[in-house]
């Protein structure tokens, strides 16, 4: 349970703050999917292919982990190994975003 009250809510977090810039940029709705925004956002130049591959880990484990909790995937080992990684995540996209942001903002 540790793992989904932590870690799954800053996934969410990185997905809401993918889509909510692809809809303040006018690119996405508010219906797109993660991997949509995750894949459309680094066509953009948002973020490089390491990001954009370390975001695609992070959906695929939140999906794995809501397995898990069904039982059906056995793969917690109780660390806070991957709540870890998804904080990093959350940090660098935030910053990646803002970078952006002020790279068309000087263009414009």
């Amino acid at each position: 349970m540790w793992e989904w009250h932590c870690t799954v809510p800053v996934i969410a977090v990185i997905e809401a703050l993918l889509i909510e810039y692809g809809v303040l940029n006018q690119w996405l709705n508010r219906d797109t999917k993660f991997k949509k925004a995750i894949n459309f956002l680094h066509s953009r130049g948002v973020y490089g292919h390491d990001h954009q591959a370390e975001l695609h880990w992070l959906r695929e484990y939140r999906n794995e982990l809501h397995l898990f909790l069904k039982g059906k995937v056995q793969m917690h080992d109780g660390s806070p190994m991957n709540y870890n990684r998804a904080v990093r995540a959350l940090q660098a996209t935030e910053e990646m975003l803002r970078e952006h942001w002020q790279r068309q903002e000087r263009a414009a």
